[in-house]
């Protein structure tokens, strides 16, 4: 999680010191100009050192100018700050506005030594502190970064499963005390890099969706975590290019903000040397070294050093030179553990050099060693599995208990009967999510049929009453008009036919068709056309009822009513061995979606696409549906083709759910 993901925000009321609200509502700012890397900070903070009347409201300010000098190049400034604050939070009594000055301070502390000394266990100490200072006071949402804090520190140690569980711990706090949205998103961002660290790259994509749909209004810090993380996710992934869009964003959205050449600067340039070594810019990648180097080796980052190194042998690997790797490895002090992706990225490179250099007895070492560490990253998976099971398993007991100790009051009895319910109703909910989980979908598919025999019932709401109204109509009228309105009467029985069942052939649903192309031409200029087999086997096709005549109605409505040329409207069957393809062509003016409303055909299309999905769940064999407009050779809509795959075996679902016959 970035370092300025853990500015509070310290404007909670408190009543019992009132002299402080204008303090919190000044440091509010302050924190906001901090997180923007507005140029007005530092002078921010010094007015406020300045004007400050008491030891606390100094301190105050004084732990930020710690916060301020991370950002630069001069990082080892903020040391002195940090030690100046706690000395001061030793030598006075605790309070709750003290217990913030004193975790802030810890807490700026933790991340210098995560950072730039990699003193793992130190840092989870210095967190731990952080957190119970905190917890002391009266601001709980700074507890959120903390948690997350500490397992960033925990996957630093490689112990991921640890990791994993604090993060789930932040995010049960985040919700728990309906954190914004800028907490969350630095909680999903930390979680995908643990799947990353992982190889769980799908449920790390999830995570950075998630991120990546809230961007543009995340604050500069957390847009610079993310594109770090984001483009580290794709390099994990083999996919280079994207990778590099990530990091040359990220670059350009640090100059933008003039953070400068300070420490997120340097590690955007280290992992674009190894992308660029990755993509063959072995010259670029070089360079990119070259400016970082001196930076880490003189804050003494030593995870940064040996990643410079790591990439330096892979250039030697790709160059043919022969790198003086004894020479390189005397220089390097004995390091702590690095990440698995670290170690990873070393093992290939050197694989690869000793591979370049004929050294086979070398290269299968390194080989042997990464497989070693892969597994261990399996290891780790299948432990976090584990851990997040139990966790689930725990927080439904506790809001089971919840639950039983508010009918407790209730009653207002306290016997062994409760215990015994609490073992029952576990046992139950145990066995209620497994059962629901494997009834899911079907569930899910039922419900969606439910659905279609409701609409389908609903359109065949008294058709006599309406035939009888048109009888007595036609009796009345004359010979034009009687002609039409039975062509409107033949659509009508038609349609009851057809639609009353789930599957018919396709020669009465080419029948049902024309009966309703014949209405429509009383009252619009159009041609008509079926070209395909004979009837004999137009009557060995089954497919869903309606199917043809909504794509029909919607070229119709949408495509031909209104143009100014002579329609004409195509339906072309073609009967194969496995498939029939089904294509309705129109001459109109295309389909567009964006015109398509709830009173429109766009019912009967979403019907159709609901209608395929449910019957691939359940047939070996899937029916497919396209649409796309007809163009000419200078990009002018011509018309529309929508296309049916149906397969030549197909069944109904099941009888209880859609066999409209029988129910």
């Amino acid at each position: 999680m970035s370092f300025l993901g853990c500015l509070t925000l310290l404007a909670c009321h408190d009543g019992r010191q009132n002299a402080y609200q204008e303090l919190d509502a000044a440091l509010v700012s302050l924190d906001d100009s901090i997180k923007h890397f507005s140029p007005r900070a530092l002078a921010l903070i010094d007015s406020g050192i300045a004007a400050a009347t008491d030891s606390l409201t100094y301190y105050s300010y004084y732990e930020r100018k710690a916060k301020y000098y991370y950002l630069t190049t001069t990082p080892d400034s903020m040391l002195p700050y940090i030690e100046r604050t706690l000395d001061f939070c030793r030598r006075n009594e605790p309070s709750p506005q003290l217990q913030v000055v004193k975790g802030m301070a810890l807490e700026s502390k933790a991340v210098y030594y995560q950072h730039f000394r990699q003193q793992s266990d130190s840092v989870i100490i210095l967190h731990q502190q952080a957190y119970e200072a905190l917890r002391g006071s009266n601001h709980v949402i700074p507890l959120i970064s903390l948690t997350a804090n500490l397992g960033d520190a925990y996957a630093l140690k490689n112990n991921l499963p640890e990791a994993a569980h604090c993060y789930r711990h932040a995010i049960y706090l985040a919700d728990s005390l309906q954190a914004d949205i800028e907490v969350k998103t630095s909680l999903y961002l930390g979680l995908g890099h643990i799947y990353v660290c992982l190889k769980d790259y799908d449920s790390a994509a999830a995570y950075y969706k998630m991120v990546n749909e809230h961007y543009d209004v995340l604050p500069p810090n957390l847009k610079f975590y993310f594109l770090n993380n984001y483009g580290n996710y794709f390099y994990f992934r083999h996919d280079y290019p994207q990778a590099l869009r990530q990091f040359e964003q990220l670059k350009q959205l640090l100059e933008q903000t003039g953070v400068g050449d300070g420490f997120d600067m340097q590690l955007c340039k280290l992992n674009m040397a190894d992308v660029y070594l990755n993509l063959g810019r072995l010259e670029e990648s070089k360079q990119c070294l070259d400016q970082v180097q001196p930076f880490f080796e003189q804050h003494h980052v030593e995870a940064a050093i040996y990643y410079v190194h790591s990439i330096r042998i892979g250039l030697a690997a790709q160059t043919g030179q022969r790198l003086q790797l004894q020479q390189l490895f005397e220089s390097e002090r004995d390091f702590a553990a690095p990440e698995p992706g670290m170690k990873d990225i070393r093992y290939k490179y050197l694989g690869d050099y000793y591979e370049a250099m004929g050294q086979t007895a070398e290269a299968l070492r390194i080989l042997k060693e990464l497989d070693q560490s892969q597994d261990s990253a399996t290891m780790s998976s299948e432990r976090m599995q584990t851990i997040e099971h139990m966790m689930l398993l725990s927080e439904d007991t506790i809001r089971l208990h919840q639950q039983l100790a508010i009918e407790e009051q209730k009653v207002e009895t306290r016997t062994a009967y409760v215990f015994v319910l609490v073992l029952v109703a576990v046992i139950l909910l145990l066995m209620l999510y497994y059962y629901m989980m494997n009834r899911r979908r079907r569930l899910q598919t039922e419900r969606d049929m439910l659905r279609l025999r409701l609409a389908n019932v609903r359109n065949r709401i008294s058709p006599h009453f309406v035939f009888n109204v048109i009888n007595r109509h036609i009796s009345r009228v004359g010979k034009a008009e009687e002609n039409e309105l039975m062509k409107l009467v033949d659509l009508i029985r038609a349609n009851l036919s057809v639609s009353g069942n789930t599957l018919i052939t396709l020669r009465e649903e080419l029948e049902f068709v024309r009966h309703y192309v014949d209405v429509e031409q009383q009252g619009m200029d159009f041609t008509f056309e079926v070209e395909g087999p004979g009837d004999e086997e137009l009557s060995r096709i089954l497919l869903p009822s309606m199917f043809v005549q909504i794509l029909v109605e919607n070229a119709v409505k949408h495509g031909m009513r209104g143009i100014d040329r002579q329609g004409h409207l195509l339906i072309k069957v073609d009967a194969r061995e496995q498939e029939t393809e089904i294509v309705v062509a129109d001459n109109g003016r295309g389909f567009d979606y964006r015109a398509v409303t709830g009173n429109s055909t766009g019912i009967g299309l979403t019907i159709l696409r609901q209608t395929i999905a449910i019957f691939n769940e359940y047939n070996r064999h899937h029916m497919d549906f396209q649409i796309h407009n007809i163009t000419n050779n200078e990009g002018q809509t011509q018309g529309c083709e929508a296309t049916l795959l149906i397969p030549r075996e197909i069944r109904i679902i099941d009888h209880k759910t859609i066999d409209y016959e029988k129910n």
